[in-house]
């Protein structure tokens, strides 16, 4: 098992800024959360509409670094100075697990799920998934399905999914996006949390990270449109994500994921 990763770009046409946790997680929290408004009619019989569907982490560990230094807390806190910005980053738990992609409309029942391949292959060239892995289904409003399956085989380097039964859960809709459970693309800090310390310190003996993001899972599917690719073909190399190791990029000059992201929006 490799050690927790956080993934960034410190300006938009940057080379990736990666930070190793060096150590395992103290904890890991989901905190799912919607937007919902209810009615009622005459007869007393409530309606409810979703408004929005939001999934937060929180990332903690606890007690880290050496007495009176600490090159982690170090890049902690100039990846805090990206957050407050807006920026976009990248969390999982494990890197070997650094793992997701588009998945082909699976319907309720389905026990095989048809991907097309690992988009990450920048940050963690080795990310890939195995027999007893998790991994969760999803789709971005207005839908906001989220379920997590269990690997039973893989098939064609990580492009076919084999799942335990029941199979889905759900009948999915055009965009669906599989990722390692752990794992999540494109994350920012709520603006509630802006102006609160991600790390905090006992003295400078030691230092403690507690960080909550936000999860988008539109804006992780974002990052495949305009690609070149055809959407279930394997990705061979990844989104047109900028390798940290190589400077290499795809078509439309790659970049980081703000890029993409505007390039999207017909911002650049």
């Amino acid at each position: 098992m490799a050690t927790p990763r956080l993934y960034y770009y410190p300006d938009p046409d940057g080379s990736l800024e990666t930070i190793d946790f060096g150590e395992g997680l103290s904890d890991l929290q989901e905190l799912p959360s919607a937007d919902v408004a209810d009615a009622y009619n005459g007869a007393g019989v409530g309606y409810r509409s979703l408004l929005a569907s939001t999934l937060r982490l929180r990332i903690v560990l606890e007690r880290f670094g050496s007495v009176g230094t600490s090159s982690l807390e170090r890049k902690l806190m100039s990846l805090q100075a990206h957050l407050a910005k807006g920026g976009l980053v990248g969390f999982s738990r494990d890197h070997a697990k650094t793992w997701a992609g588009k998945a082909q409309r699976p319907t309720r029942g389905d026990t095989v799920i048809y991907t097309n391949g690992n988009g990450f292959t920048a940050w963690s060239s080795s990310g890939n998934i195995v027999q007893n892995d998790e991994v969760v289904l999803e789709t971005p409003h207005p839908d906001a399905y989220r379920e997590v399956a269990l690997v039973g085989a893989v098939n064609n380097p990580c492009v076919q999914l084999q799942i335990a039964s029941p199979g889905a859960i759900y009948t999915y809709g055009t965009y669906t996006f599989a990722r390692w459970r752990d794992f999540y693309p494109a994350c920012w800090l709520p603006k509630d949390q802006v102006g609160r310390p991600i790390v905090t310190h006992d003295h400078r003996r030691n230092w403690t990270l507690d960080m909550t993001l936000e999860y988008s899972v539109g804006a992780a599917l974002a990052l495949y449109d305009d690609q070149s690719n055809d959407d279930f073909a394997p990705i061979a190399s990844g989104l047109a994500l900028k390798d940290a190791n190589t400077g290499s990029a795809f078509a439309r000059g790659g970049g980081s994921m703000e890029r993409l992201l505007g390039l999207v929006k017909g911002k650049l």
